[in-house]
């Protein structure tokens, strides 16, 4: 293939071996709904370990909520690079905003990695470390899950259930909890690289974990790591991306799905799209006239894209990358004595750094228009004009010469905190802790400048009059708007007829940058207590009560130019904000039976939270629990809760902006005809908290005449209503003059001044959604021949995913859309998870697949609606990896480790080829780099 090069295996190897790692404990991986007891009790000698979704400590508990448990040696066997992209396997997780994607459009938080549980939202999936919040990394409230070293992560726990009576807001869909290890001693090192086999996608990491003992009873521990992908650059890079699919819209909405689609009222150098003149266009070089060729319209004359025809290079993405290249590093550092058992002190501090830069389009028009005396027209075409007696011609163009829109963040999080904790006698545990974080996200995002910059004369309209370009006396060429007087002072020409060469004034004139700061602050601090105060027959009761602040803040500057709203695309406006909340709760669990007939154990368990927010009020959260086993091999469970989000700080606080766009609205004929419509959305400080009802129960096989397998399945319901959300141009016109809806009709304005309709699309409680599934898990592990193997797998099919607004319910389980026709939740029904492993004394083999099951594009297309494959065909990755502790003396270690990712080199579904860019989450679906190898070593000393 054009462009590609080969990986050097030698090379790789030698700088894999180069960097050197220490490797974390190593057993079998726990995908498993129960938290295990030894790798907490291996960091400080307790048995006791606080399970994510509860705040009781429970020897040996198996909570009521399903929690799988991902433990690091897993993490290191599949030789992530990330923990995002470890959950990012686990069936329950849905299309999310991963380092790989989120390569289109103006987004904050490049690089990042963000979970979305059962789909319902990142928003709405609660990040946590060691089980607490930490300082936002976006504007909307979510955080980056590398925002800590993966090399000290102990252990990842899931809960795939609402928790909000544990924690709060957000933990709408589940739970991400970040176990950090404890305890270290000693030192150890990682490094290892990849590549794909295009000779791409290069991937480079390197870690650091350190920790010893002082006094009596202190430790210190310290962690690094650094982690780097080039990317992918350019969207064309594979044979699958070359194909450059879409969709096209033709007449009575019918929808098209073809290859090779390109634009046809847009070209690099110009196409005139309208009059005795249409079609003619101008080649790249000197901007000579020819004719166009159109391609395949499919029925629909105003379509403007087709299917091949005339210029191959009249397509837009190609500026966006395959994959985003980024860099990121993080330090973090404890400190901790224990004084007595009764108190310890526990300082940390953690510092996180990400940046991307990244292309995304070219700006582009469809009806820039062109006078019959403009310098640049070619006389030839001059000559036309004239003789169709026509003063203007209305052209489009790609402005593939002015350079890509460039977005570029730099991103990064100080947090430090401070706890006390102890043993207050046997029945009573406590912890106090006060913690402070700071985001700051600078971004700038390169655009061109269509409004009048700080300095600029009022009115000025740079790029419509650096085009409008004519002849003074002198034959000189300038803009029409300095012929006479200079009324746009810097105001320099520009041929849009043919690509040309930027001079530097040109670019300076056409060509700015856009600066945004965004600051994110965070104080918090809390006080949990646990206790045993009494026993029943059944065993002990225990307790636990707690209290919570939190108070989030914003602050977002731009630069003048964005701020007068100069460029095109972007144009950022300040946000300054701030939200308190205070938070009381309580939990109870509570054994009922205990060694009875068909009742080995019956405990119930229940937690209440209230919460105050300072502007969105007071709202009440609950759960309850049932944990019933019926013997040695089978346990029940069910847990029933309400759960809610509280509207996030850029919600509440965004500040007003407003756009234009083309929507169909029915004239006084009642025909529908295309009208110019102004849109403004801001902020909304009366939204209130979304609530959610969730239900959950299942059963859990551990069979004694089968040792070492264990099985669950779950049954989950969740039903959210008041859902945060805006409504699209289109459908609040539709809900209007269709079905009449009174909210509907109160956001538009026909009657402004300028006479074109005001559309309010600010957010609001509008929405309900409802998910519901089964989860499937079964793990199976015994000795084959001189080793062992370790079977462990999860499946979700999802039942339904529906959304209901004012124009109805939709229900979209089964569904891939990826921003086609519909905003779906890009939902198929199955999504799978198996793992292979085999492990020898000094040897480990791992196999991992990655199931997606098929889809529609479109479930509620009506026959003959769609023209091509409605289907999106299902997907299944093969990873492989292996260690090998190469060399162990005593406490010293050495172990290499690498795999081959996407062994089949399977590439994503040709459905969905160029709406994997547009959409973004949806890539973290399906696999866009191919096959790809990687090599490391770890070190422990």
């Amino acid at each position: 293939m054009k462009g590609v090069r080969h990986y050097n295996c030698v090379s790789m190897a030698r700088s894999s071996m180069m960097a050197i790692v220490a490797a974390t404990s190593f057993g079998t991986a726990a995908l498993a709904q129960e938290a295990p007891a030894s790798p907490a009790a291996a960091d400080d000698g307790k048995a006791d370990i606080v399970v994510t979704g509860s705040r009781i400590a429970r020897s040996g508990f198996s909570t009521p909520t399903p929690t799988t448990v991902l433990n690091a040696d897993l993490l290191e066997k599949q030789g992530q690079v990330n923990v995002a992209d470890f959950l990012n396997q686990i069936p329950a997780v849905r299309a999310s905003t991963t380092s790989a994607t989120g390569t289109f459009g103006f987004r904050a938080g490049a690089g990042g990695n963000f979970v979305n549980l059962r789909g319902l939202g990142t928003n709405r999936t609660l990040v946590l470390v060691d089980g607490q919040r930490v300082v936002p990394t976006t504007t909307t409230g979510l955080v980056d899950l590398n925002i800590v070293p993966s090399v000290l992560i102990d252990r990842t726990e899931v809960v795939t259930g609402g928790a909000s009576a544990a924690y709060g807001s957000d933990a709408v869909s589940g739970v991400v909890n970040l176990i950090l290890k404890k305890k270290f001693e000693g030192v150890q090192v990682e490094g290892q690289s990849g590549v794909s086999q295009h000779g791409d996608d290069q991937s480079y990491r390197a870690a650091i974990i350190a920790g010893t003992h002082f006094g009596e009873g202190g430790q210190i521990l310290v962690a690094a790591d650094y982690a780097e992908n080039k990317g992918i650059a350019g969207i064309q890079q594979r044979d699958w991306t070359a194909q450059a699919g879409g969709v096209i819209v033709g007449a009575n909405n019918v929808r098209y799905l073809v290859n090779d689609l390109q634009f046809n009222n847009q070209t690099y150098g110009s196409i005139i799209n309208a009059g005795p003149l249409k079609g003619t266009a101008f080649t790249l070089n000197g901007g000579t006239p020819y004719a166009f060729q159109y391609g395949n319209t499919f029925g629909n004359a105003a379509s403007t894209v087709q299917q091949g025809g005339g210029n191959p290079q009249s397509f837009n993405y190609d500026a966006e990358d395959t994959k985003i290249p980024f860099k990121r590093y993080t330090a973090f550092a404890k400190a901790s004595y224990e004084f007595s058992p009764a108190f310890e002190l526990t300082a940390t501090v953690n510092y996180a750094h990400s940046g991307a830069s990244r292309p995304t389009l070219y700006a582009r028009d469809a009806a820039l228009s062109i006078r019959n005396d403009n310098a640049f027209l070619p006389d030839s075409v001059k000559a036309q004009m004239a003789s169709a007696n026509v003063a203007t011609v209305t052209v489009g163009r790609i402005n593939r010469d002015l350079g890509a829109f460039i977005f570029s963040d730099d991103n990064n999080t100080l947090r430090g905190s401070i706890a006390a904790s102890g043993d207050l006698g046997s029945t009573i545990k406590y912890q106090v802790y006060a913690a402070t974080g700071r985001n700051k996200i600078s971004y700038d995002y390169t655009a061109r400048i269509d409004g009048a910059m700080p300095g600029d004369p009022a009115g000025t309209k740079r790029f419509l009059n650096a085009i409008d370009a004519v002849k003074n006396g002198q034959g000189q060429i300038v803009c029409r708007v300095n012929l006479v007087t200079v009324t746009s002072p810097g105001c320099v020409p520009f041929n849009i007829f043919g690509e040309q060469t930027l001079t530097a004034a040109q670019r300076a004139w056409l060509v700015g940058t856009q600066h945004v700061d965004q600051v994110t602050r965070q104080t918090a601090a809390g006080v949990n207590v646990q206790a045993t105060p009494f026993s029943t027959w059944a065993g002990p009761v225990s307790v636990a009560v707690g209290g919570e602040y939190r108070r989030d803040s914003q602050n977002v500057t731009v630069d003048g130019g964005s701020l007068a709203r100069a460029f095109n695309l972007g144009n950022t406006q300040p946000i300054t904000g701030a939200v308190s909340v205070y938070e009381g709760y309580a939990e109870v669990l509570l054994p009922l039976l205990r060694d009875l007939p068909l009742f080995k154990s019956l405990d119930v368990d229940g937690a209440v939270r209230r919460t105050h927010y300072s502007l969105s009020g007071n709202v009440t959260t609950w759960k309850a629990g049932l944990n019933w086993a019926v013997n040695d091999s089978l346990r029940l469970r069910a847990t029933r809760s309400r759960d809610i989000r509280a509207p996030n700080l850029s919600e509440l606080f965004q500040p007003l902006t407003t756009s234009q766009g083309q929507v169909l609205i029915k004239n006084a004929q009642g025909v529908a005809v295309s009208t110019l419509v102004n849109t403004r959305s801001t902020g909304n400080p009366l939204l209130k908290p979304e609530i959610a009802d969730t239900l959950s129960f299942g059963a859990v096989l551990t069979p004694t005449f089968i040792p070492g397998l264990r099985a669950s399945v779950d049954y989950y319901d969740i039903k959210l209503k008041g859902a945060i959300s805006t409504v699209a141009n289109q459908a609040l016109i539709n809900g209007c003059e269709q079905q009449n809806l009174a909210s509907y009709c109160a956001r538009i304005n026909k009657n402004t001044a300028d006479g074109i309709p005001l559309l309010d699309l600010s957010p609001a409680n509008l929405n309900s959604i409802r998910t519901t599934g089964i989860d499937f898990e079964l793990a199976y592990g015994f000795p084959v021949g001189p080793g062992r193997l370790d079977l462990s797998t999860q499946a979700t099919y999802v039942i339904h995913m529906t959304t209901t607004d004012a124009l109805g319910t939709f229900d979209r389980a089964g569904e891939i859309t990826n921003g086609l026709f519909s905003p779906g939740q890009d939902t198929p029904r199955w999504t799978g998870n198996l793992n292979l492993n085999y492990g020898l004394k000094d040897v480990n083999l791992l196999a991992n697949v990655r199931y997606v099951g098929g889809a529609l594009i479109d479930k509620f297309a009506a026959p003959g609606q769609i023209v091509g494959d409605n289907n999106v065909s299902p997907r299944a990755y093969l990873n492989l990896s292996f260690q090998w502790d190469f060399a162990e003396s005593g406490r010293r270690k050495l172990q290499l480790f690498g795999g081959i990712d996407n062994v089949m080199n399977a590439s994503p579904p040709a459905e969905l080829v160029l709406q994997l860019f547009n959409a973004g989450s949806t890539a973290s679906y399906y696999d866009v780099s191919g096959r790809r190898f990687r090599m490391g070593a770890r070190v422990k000393f």
